[in-house]
């Protein structure tokens, strides 16, 4: 047979006082800690520059492992961009003809695309405060004292 369960008071006791001893924290390392890294190698040149420069711009500590999903997201978008942006300054508009009573800017093929990029970049440009709307929003740890004396005077 088994043991019958102990009352919350006897395993306080016997935990010393702690009533979740079990679920103590280890302090170990938690899989969404430690920075990006390298740009896959499966992303073209363009998009590789493209998230060597976004990750330099971002506020040290936001960007992490965790966001890896996100962040290559952003970085194929902004390079979708830059190409469309491209697109536009060396070809001009390509511009459809519309049907009758529809407005000719609702029928440029590369204008409608940069404004669907652009409404798809926002919310990810929000995540990792790269506007000035979302940076005050973004979390960003602050960083150890690396001097001794700014320890002591801090503590």
């Amino acid at each position: 047979m088994s043991e019958p369960r102990k009352s919350a008071e006897l395993r306080a006791i016997e935990s010393g006082g702690k009533v979740r001893a079990r679920f103590k924290d280890d302090g170990a390392k938690t899989p969404d800690s430690g920075p990006i890294g390298k740009a896959p190698t499966y992303l073209n040149s363009d998009q590789r520059q493209i998230w060597y420069e976004l990750r330099d711009i971002i506020a040290p500590g936001v960007l992490q492992a965790s966001d890896i999903a996100a962040f290559e997201q952003l970085v194929i978008l902004k390079a979708s961009e830059r190409q469309l942006v491209i697109e536009w300054n060396k070809y001009g508009a390509l511009v459809l003809d519309p049907p009758k009573g529809r407005a000719r800017a609702q029928y440029n093929v590369t204008y409608c695309a940069l404004r669907q990029l652009r409404k798809d970049i926002a919310p990810l440009l929000d995540a990792f405060g790269l506007n000035p709307v979302a940076r005050p929003r973004v979390k960003v740890p602050k960083a150890a004292p690396s001097n001794p004396l700014d320890k002591f005077l801090s503590a």
